[in-house]
């Protein structure tokens, strides 16, 4: 209960009243009871009984009692909340037993009445201007003058002592009641049935219930027999004849406006006639007044032979949820153990504990006031808020465009403030607020509690209104560079548009430049006359990324960043084609050649150079201080094309940028194999695949390539699977047999864009004669390159160069690649080349010697007389690609061809050396 705005525990054990009260002499109260029953010294005294309610006293007064004296327990242990008029009547003991819900007044019969001993009896009762009515179903209410029961007097009824706590509960019967008026008072009669208590299977002593207090707490209880009960305390579980439940109504709805922060009910006053086993019994939501009204559960109680709680989660939110709703009418249903035993439980009173506060209030906006005109970093403040004692408080500032600031919102400050109640303030940060712009703002508060049983107590202010000063800032779209750019420079010139002061003050403007991945790297003008400005040398890095702004000043303070554009410094050539041959595009075949352009901001003495698909190298002087371009035209071929572009400063370093895409659907590709179909190969054959001479498509350079070879047509019980390979495939010894036709085919699987998905080509199935006549002469024989290696060991200079596998390409720290042959567009398709290419780590700087040679299949696999062609880089690179070795084409005959190339390097005085070798690719070119 709450005491002086605190909450203290529900007292039931009954104190002496008066000098004498130590040696049990004198009346008795409870203090600490939200009824505060006291009671006389003698039985016959008037008010024998006296309670307190709702600023109501209430007195029961008991007609022709003797003058028996009250008797309590002075001892310090046992039961302290009875009391007891023994031999008010004749065999006939008054008791009182004080529970949390209220006080329970007991006749107790030690014998049987006969034909003339009483079996009624009579109570004055002074209501203190109370009304007492007589409901239908035999209950008596006291009423105030609006009709709302403040207490009530539960329908009479007794019970004799027949159980026994394990099979068999008490017989009890209703007790008639009859109310008038008796001058200023009123008097209850009760009337007993003689004949059922001079029954012969009565077992004394009998209890007569007259009266019970329970506040306004309505409670019902249901048997499964169709038996049913009013306010007979919380009846359930098993007995001999049936199941009983109970429904109960408590008075949340006195808590409206608070917030719950806990709920318990108290079951007390355990009847002797119920099982004394300790059983857990159970609190649901009460869906109807009747024995099938529960749903969910709530809460378990558990009763052994005292007192019980029910203290649970469930049961707090669900009267929270009931109470913020403001929902009335809500009943709870308790249920016990329903099974086969007597499991009947018993509980004469039912408390309900509700703990709640006031909520918080959050005060009135302060500063600035209604219209007030301000800087663009204004600060709020509030005054006048409230709060619970004990749960400290936060505020929550919030800025909108409209009256409805959550729907506007362009600023909050989160949850700030001091712990207890005061005045509250926030600032708005530079760059949330526009120049010259009437803004609405509120504050929040929220207290400790917040979220308790999902309640919020986030309360909010009156709105306010303020305007926004001048000057304010440039337009964004006066900037430069522009959001998003890439600039070739690492001092590029910031440039806004100018403002005007609204006063006529002089304005002026500062750029601040920031990395973009939110580290300290920050650099900023001075305060400057003109909204121009250059960072200094060494400031902005090649591949940084920057975000920058500008911040204005006038006499009243300092605006700005409310805008910002993304920069990206990038020195290396700036590459560009039209849509859709976006960089890393796959798009349909072109039937006119691409245009595309390259460009750089290099300074004087620089230079750009750029390579296109397999094309030679393409050197243009720089043309500062302006742009250097460069336009390149992409030819019309399916299959990537790859730009390359280089600057190189004069200081010698390099900054290289490329741009792929992809044109045609190589999955339409028709296919060629190697060796020819029908024909006779060698028992170890190289087996070769590539788009036919005549098809325009081209396969992905990364495309694996698995081939399977059999004895039989539908290529059924293969004689051997490869591996997935780069290129070819040359067939192990001892699988095949002389003079013996064998089926091959191989499926291709490669990407089909630049993200990761693939698709597979299926060849056609070929054949080929196994014959001990031919010896296989391809390059590659016996040097299958799986998709997935890495690289091989290289040869240093006190090693054997003819130890290099031919498959290899790392050497030092380069890599090496051949490329693959192709008709040369800059010879109008009428020359075949193949090209070295060597490139090495980040800042690591070699001298390469390379060597290409051309190979052709016709009959057998020939080196052409068009090589081999040998170039020198003659200084230290970090990159080196060969000329083309250019082999004249004799006629359009479909011919193989692959390329090889051996290469050395010269690295921190050692000499590395690596081979390699092409794909097959049959080509319209013959030799």
């Amino acid at each position: 209960m709450e005491v002086n705005g605190e909450w203290e525990e529900i007292q039931t054990a009954v104190d002496g009243v008066g000098a004498w009260s130590v040696f049990g002499i004198g009346g008795g109260e409870v203090k600490q009871h939200p009824l505060h029953p006291r009671f006389a010294e003698t039985a016959s005294d008037a008010g024998v009984l006296s309670l307190s309610k709702g600023g109501y006293d209430v007195s029961f007064s008991l007609v022709d009692a003797s003058d028996a004296k009250l008797s309590r327990n002075l001892l310090p242990w046992g039961e302290h909340s009875q009391v007891e008029y023994p031999g008010v009547f004749e065999d006939t003991d008054l008791l009182f037993d004080v529970t949390t819900g209220g006080v329970k007044e007991l006749f107790e019969l030690h014998g049987a009445p006969g034909s003339d001993g009483r079996a009624s009896w009579e109570w004055l009762i002074d209501t203190d201007g109370l009304d007492m009515v007589v409901t239908d179903e035999g209950m008596i209410e006291l009423r105030e003058a609006d009709g709302s029961p403040l207490m009530v007097i539960p329908a009479p009824h007794m019970w004799d002592s027949a159980g026994d706590g394990q099979e068999r509960e008490n017989a009890t019967r209703n007790v008639g009641a009859e109310v008038e008026r008796d001058g200023d008072r009123w008097r209850l009669t009760l009337n007993a049935s003689r004949t059922w208590l001079n029954e012969k299977d009565r077992v004394y002593p009998v209890f007569v219930d007259p009266e019970g207090t329970y506040g306004s707490s309505d409670v019902k209880t249901f048997k499964s027999n169709g038996q049913a009960n009013s306010w007979y305390g919380v009846q359930v579980g098993n007995t001999s004849n049936g199941i009983w439940r109970t429904s109960a109504l408590v008075n949340y709805p006195a808590v409206f406006g608070k917030q719950v922060l806990d709920v318990a009910l108290d079951f007390g006053g355990f009847a002797s006639d119920s099982s004394t086993a300790t059983r857990t019994n159970y609190v649901h939501v009460g869906t109807s007044v009747s024995y099938g009204g529960y749903g969910a559960v709530l809460s378990p109680f558990v009763i052994g032979t005292g007192n019980a709680t029910a203290h649970d989660s469930r049961l707090s939110r669900q009267v929270s949820d009931w109470v913020n709703a403001r929902t009335t009418g809500k009943y709870f249903a308790m249920r016990g153990v329903e099974n086969s035993e007597f499991t009947y439980k018993r509980m004469e009173s039912l408390y309900t504990r509700i703990l709640y506060k006031d909520f918080p209030t959050a005060g009135s906006p302060s500063t600035p006031l209604n219209g007030t005109v301000v800087g663009q970093t204004p600060l709020l403040t509030s005054a006048g808020a409230t709060s619970a004692g004990g749960y400290p408080v936060t505020w929550r500032f919030k800025v909108g465009t409209t009256s409805n600031v959550d729907a506007s919102k362009v600023w909050e400050s989160g949850w700030v403030g001091t712990t207890g109640i005061g005045k509250s303030e926030a600032r708005v940060p530079v760059g949330k607020l526009n120049p010259d712009t009437t803004y609405y703002w509120k504050v929040e508060i929220h207290d400790t509690a917040d979220g308790v049983l999902g309640t919020s107590t986030v309360r909010s202010s009156a709105v306010a209104n303020f305007k926004t000063n001048k000057p304010g800032l440039p337009a964004q779209a006066t900037a430069t560079p522009a959001n998003d750019a890439e600039v070739g420079t690492t001092q590029p010139t910031f440039t806004t548009g100018t403002v005007t002061d609204k006063a006529g003050q002089p304005v002026k403007y500062r750029f601040e430049v920031t990395a973009a991945d939110g580290s300290d790297a920050t650099t900023s003008s001075d305060w400057l006359d003109a909204p121009t400005w250059a960072p200094p040398v060494g400031a902005l890095q090649d591949g940084g990324s920057y975000v920058w702004t500008v911040y204005t000043k006038d006499g009243v303070e300092e605006y700005g960043g409310k805008w910002s554009n993304n920069l990206s410094v990038n020195l290396a050539p700036l590459i560009a084609c039209p849509a859709p041959f976006e960089n890393e595009s796959w798009t349909a075949p072109t039937v006119t050649p691409i245009a595309c352009t390259i460009s750089v901001s290099a300074s004087a003495g620089e230079m750009l150079s750029y390579i296109v698909d397999d094309d030679d190298l393409v050197e243009v002087a720089s043309s500062a201080p302006a742009p250097t371009f460069a336009t390149v035209n992409i030819p019309v071929a399916n299959g990537e094309h790859l730009i390359t572009a280089t600057r190189t400063d004069v200081d010698g370093n390099k900054f290289t940028s490329t741009y792929r895409f992809s044109t045609g659907d190589w999955t339409q590709a028709t296919l060629s194999g190697l060796p020819a179909n029908g024909s006779s190969a060698s028992v170890t054959p190289v087996l070769a695949v590539s788009v036919a001479a005549e098809d325009t498509h081209v396969l992905p350079d990364t495309a694996a390539r698995q081939y399977t070879v059999s004895a039989q047509p539908d290529m059924s019980n293969p004689v051997v699977t490869s591996d997935l390979l780069a290129d070819a495939f040359t067939v192990p010894d001892g699988l095949l047999s002389a003079g013996e036709t064998y089926y091959w085919q191989v499926h291709i699987t490669g990407a089909t864009d630049y993200y990761g998905t693939t698709a597979t080509l299926k060849s056609p199935i070929w054949t080929f004669i196994a014959s001990a006549d031919i010896v296989e002469g391809d390059p590659t024989a016996g040097e299958d390159l799986l998709v997935s290696e890495g690289s091989v060991p290289y040869v240093e200079e006190d090693g054997d160069d003819t130890e290099v596998g031919l498959r290899g390409f790392k050497y030092g720290p380069c890599l090496f690649e051949v490329q693959h042959p192709h008709a040369r567009s800059s010879t109008g398709k009428e020359t075949v080349g193949a090209k070295g290419y060597t490139w090495c780590d980040k800042g690591k700087k070699v001298k390469v010697i390379t060597t290409v040679l051309m190979h052709y299949m016709f009959w057998h696999w020939t080196l052409s007389k068009g090589g081999p062609v040998t170039e020198s880089s003659g200084t230290y690179v970090n990159t080196f690609k060969t000329k083309n070795l250019s082999v004249p084409c004799v006629g359009k005959t479909k011919t193989w061809w692959i390329a090889s190339a051996r290469s050395q390097i010269t690295y921190n005085g050692k000499q590395y050396f690596v081979q390699g070798i092409s794909k097959h690719r049959e080509i319209p070119c013959g030799a």
